[in-house]
């Protein structure tokens, strides 16, 4: 990283786009004319683990350096700037997908997908499985709301899936 960048250019941008990265970027930043901080994944607890405390010390470093903020919405824009104490509302990029009319079946994808609203209220979390980022507290929650069923779509390492999948077991 420091070989890319040794030279201040007027067209170099530093994207940070998660609290990982916050630390380097932190480092880095003035190398760079202009700094985008992105925190769609919005974190205000300060009770980090190990060396998330760090991580998170320097995105909350970023939220007053960078040049621009970004988040998930514009609730989160305004958490931000409250929580924060920022000058300026931060961005809100809502990263919503489409589909595009010839990308799916819809008729099809009812058929698949029609039973898993049937009968309870549905929670989907799109945040995938990783035990560093509460999906076993999110299960664990959920066991007592009977009434409530919980997806949860995204990918996340194999261990991570096998400590969900004996948490979910262990009825």
């Amino acid at each position: 990283v420091k070989k890319q960048v040794r030279k201040k250019s007027e067209k170099d941008i530093l994207l940070i786009d998660d609290t990982l990265a916050s630390f380097i970027g932190y480092k880095i930043r003035k190398k760079f004319n202009f700094v985008i901080q992105d925190s769609r994944e919005l974190y205000v607890d300060k009770k980090w683990p190990g060396l998330g405390r760090v991580h998170y010390h320097f995105e909350k470093k970023m939220y007053h350096l960078a040049d621009y903020l970004i988040s998930a919405n514009i609730e989160r824009s305004n958490i931000m700037k409250e929580v924060f104490n920022l000058e300026t509302l931060p961005y809100p990029y809502e990263n919503i997908r489409f589909l595009d009319e010839f990308e799916y079946d819809a008729k099809e994808l009812d058929k698949k997908h029609k039973d898993i609203f049937k009968d309870k209220n549905v929670v989907i979390s799109t945040g995938g499985i990783s035990v560093p980022r509460g999906t076993l507290n999110l299960i664990e929650a959920f066991k007592d709301l009977k009434e409530y069923k919980l997806l949860i779509v995204g990918k996340g390492s194999t261990d991570d899936y096998n400590s969900a999948m004996e948490l979910i077991s262990k009825e």
